[in-house]
Formats: C-alpha cells, sequence, structure tokens
C-alpha cells in the first residue's frame, strides 16, 4: 500500500499540470458494449418477483433522439413513486429483476434506460440525456398525481437522478445510493493530496454532473447511503458527498451498511430494513 501511494506521488509530480483522463469505460453505452462483445443476461422487471396485485407495464416515451425505454412497476397508488436511475451499466431489460422488487417495499417505481443504453434510443450524448430529463420530468409530473416522489440514484445515476429531482416541481425525496459528488471524487481518492496537480479531462459528450451544485436550492430530504467496505465508490467518497451537502444547507441523513456489494446493495438483508428506518425517522410513509 505504502509503495503504491509513493509511486502515484512520484507520477502526480513528474505530470503536474498534465490531463487525468477519465477512464473509457466510465459510462458503458451500447456503443461500448458492441465494441467490447459484452452481452448482458436478460432479466427484465417482467420476470421479478413481486407482491400480489402488482402490475409491470411498458410505458415508453417519444423523445427528440428517438424512444426513452420505461417500464413502471405498480401496486398500491397511496405508496410513493420512486423513480430509479442505475449505474453505468443499468439496462431495465437486464437488471430490472434485480433492482424492482426490494425497490417495491417502498412504493410504485419507475425503470428507464439512458439515451444510448439497452432500449432507448440515441448514443448517449449529454444533449440527449438533458432533453430525457425534460421528458422525463413531463412524465413523473404525470404519475406522481399528488403523491410524494422518491427520485432514487445509485452510483452514477445519482447525478442523473440529483437533477431530476433539482429540476422537477413535484414534493419529493433523494436518495443518493453508493454515489459520488463529481468525477473529481474519483481523483481525489486516487491521488490523495497529489490530485490538484493534475487536470481531469472529461471527454466533452460523457455525461457529468455535480450533485452539490445541482442541490444548492433542493429543499426535500436527502438520504445517502453508503457502504463501508465498498469497492467501487469508496466509503470516504460517499462520506464526502454527505458532509458536502451538510456544508451546503441540504437535509442529509446518512444509511450506512456493513461491507461491500456496490452493484447489488439493494438486494443486501439489512437493506430493507435500514431504509425503512431511515424513512419513518423524517415522517416518510412508505408502508409497514
Amino acid at each position: 500500500m505504502r509503495s503504491g501511494f509513493v509511486a502515484l506521488a512520484v507520477v502526480a509530480l513528474v505530470l503536474g499540470g498534465c490531463d487525468f483522463p477519465l477512464p473509457k469505460d466510465t459510462v458503458k453505452n451500447n456503443a461500448y458494449m458492441a465494441a467490447h462483445a459484452i452481452i448482458l443476461p436478460s432479466h427484465p422487471a417482467s420476470t421479478g418477483h413481486y407482491a400480489a396485485g402488482t402490475t409491470v407495464t411498458a410505458d415508453d416515451l417519444t423523445a427528440p433522439f428517438g424512444r426513452l425505454h420505461l417500464v413502471r412497476i405498480a401496486r398500491d397508488a397511496q405508496k410513493p413513486l420512486i423513480v430509479f436511475c442505475g449505474g453505468r451499466s443499468f439496462r431495465e431489460e437486464a437488471d430490472g429483476a434485480e433492482i424492482a422488487p426490494p425497490l417495491s417495499a417502498f412504493g410504485d417505481i419507475v425503470l428507464f434506460d439512458y439515451p444510448g443504453f439497452g432500449s432507448s434510443g440515441g448514443s448517449g450524448t449529454r444533449a440527449e440525456f438533458a432533453a430525457a430529463e425534460k421528458v422525463l420530468s413531463d412524465k413523473v409530473q404525470e404519475l406522481a398525481a399528488g403523491r410524494r416522489v422518491i427520485f432514487w440514484g445509485h452510483s452514477l445515476g445519482g447525478g442523473v437522478c440529483a437533477s431530476l429531482a433539482a429540476h422537477t416541481p413535484v414534493p419529493s425525496t433523494l436518495v443518493l445510493a453508493t454515489t459520488f459528488a463529481d468525477y473529481d471524487d474519483f481523483k481525489r481518492n486516487l491521488l490523495g493530496p497529489f490530485a490538484g496537480l493534475l487536470r481531469l479531462k472529461v471527454p466533452d459528450d460523457v455525461i457529468a454532473f455535480n450533485t452539490p451544485l445541482l442541490l444548492k436550492a433542493y429543499g426535500g430530504e436527502i438520504f445517502v447511503i453508503t457502504l463501508t467496505e465498498d469497492e467501487t465508490v469508496p466509503y470516504a467518497v460517499e462520506q464526502r458527498l454527505a458532509e458536502r451537502l451538510r456544508a451546503e444547507g441540504r437535509k442529509v441523513s446518512v444509511v450506512t451498511l456493513q461491507g461491500n456489494g456496490h452493484s447489488s446493495v439493494h438486494s443486501r438483508p439489512d437493506f430493507r430494513s435500514a431504509m425503512k428506518a431511515a424513512f419513518r425517522a423524517k415522517a416518510i410513509d412508505t408502508g409497514p
């Protein structure tokens, strides 16, 4: 560990003032998957296990870049509406059956594929993400019908859902699950005190969000879910996000789960009880 840190320090000193490129696999859109011959399993939300009376309905939307693939999982219109923003490789048809069932304990759910991902059209440019947000925001306002909305972002989706929460005029709560403030957090975590010597280079068409900035005027409750041994977004990075949000005056609760399992955080045995308790503590009714 010590020798690795010294090596990074030497590299940072030698390359001071140079660019620190964002890894090419930061966002795994359809073009990336095709180029690397990656085939994902088929586990759409419709194959998940839910409480009796749950319906799973495809409800694709029309966007400037083509289709925005959307699926709704519904059972109780009195409970919150959860809008889930997935991680860098999330696809409804590959991950829906894993994500939707545990989230259905808290309300009805909207799952969607980002532009250029899964069954959505487009190629994943920043302009397409902005267009998708507008279309989805309008749909969320229609579906909410006066009930609370929970924007629930996982990993890369933390920034996507933060932007939706900031720009969708409905009463809402925001969950940031094992996520980060911005890409600079990764650079700081890797290089520590030497991070300032390198400039982060983010390609022009890779989505980029600054979550604390987006939430500067957000008044809803924010829940940050952290994993003590997260292998993808380190615990310290998640804690720093919570601290930055609190410093900006946001209402933040931290839910800490022990262990690792970044991609499967919603399937952990302690996930449901921990989140139910956190919601109850803030008088947010998600049922028993």
